[in-house]
């Protein structure tokens, strides 16, 4: 799995908390709600760039299964 990008990294640090839906507080409550760790697999639909994925990883331990759905141009 991949690293957060720097450019979101930095907006992270900057208290831009657009990256995680409800904020990066709120994600931490849905990971203890879950109670998420290292020995569990979660698993992410719609995905996206993948963020809170990679932040859930680096931050908990935990895998992560992500399902996108992508549209292909007709």
């Amino acid at each position: 799995m991949g690293k957060m990008a720097d450019i979101d990294e930095i907006r992270y640090s900057c208290g831009l908390e657009i990256l995680h839906l409800g904020g990066i507080e709120k994600t931490d409550e849905m990971v203890r709600m879950c109670k998420i760790s290292k020995d569990k697999k979660v698993l992410d639909i719609g995905f996206g760039k993948g963020i809170n994925a990679c932040y859930l990883a680096q931050k908990y331990g935990c895998e992560i299964i992500g399902v996108d759905f992508i549209r292909k141009n007709d």
